[in-house]
């Protein structure tokens, strides 16, 4: 995300870019915080727990491997 914004700002108003990417972090992390919430309501704590460590060990496998 960081390359990208630093491509766009060589081409477009680098203010522009910096408002863009800092808007596009804020609604994801509004998001996220939203979904915690929605999950956390609906599954059990050590399910939650579980599926994360799983998909925690798998992106690190998968960042390993390729």
């Amino acid at each position: 995300t960081q390359i990208a914004a630093g491509i766009f700002a060589t081409k477009y108003n680098p203010l522009m870019v910096l408002t863009g990417a800092m808007t596009a972090l804020a609604l994801l992390s509004i998001m996220a915080i939203y979904l915690g919430r929605f999950v956390s309501n609906r599954m059990n704590k050590k399910v939650v727990t579980k599926i994360a460590g799983i998909l925690f060990i798998l992106m690190g496998m998968s960042f390993f491997l390729f």
